[in-house]
């Protein structure tokens, strides 16, 4: 009986799904920040991070791919967190529903305005 409730719980979106990528998207950004970190201080030859050089390091596609991995799962983290703290306080069905097309419109906008700013770094 127990686990049939929680599948049906599960299925109805219980919000499981956001929970879910949540934990990972917070584990992503540790091991992304690693590797930004370990780039920018060891893999950067001693010299000092201009434009330049992390334009050069963006022409790389691995380094490219890190960089779009690294901040879409920022802004995926910061906008489900946030929301997430928000649906603590709001008990409204209507404004939870807004809330949710708030918050997947400011991720959609926020990669926009990403994507416009690196497309100059990426060769087709």
């Amino acid at each position: 009986m127990v686990e049939q409730t929680y599948r049906r719980k599960i299925q109805r979106g219980s919000g499981f799904w956001p929970w879910l990528i949540q934990r990972v998207s917070g584990m992503a950004i540790g091991v992304l920040l690693f590797l930004h970190l370990w780039q920018r201080h060891y893999g950067n030859e001693g010299n000092s991070v201009t434009f330049q050089s992390s334009a050069e390091r963006l022409e790389n596609p691995f380094w490219l791919g890190i960089a779009l991995l690294f901040l879409l799962a920022i802004l995926f983290h910061a906008i489900n967190g946030t929301r997430g703290i928000l649906l603590d306080y709001i008990q409204s069905a209507g404004k939870r529903r807004g809330l949710l097309w708030l918050s997947w419109g400011l991720l959609g906008i926020f990669i926009l305005i990403y994507l416009y700013f690196l497309l100059p770094f990426i060769r087709y």
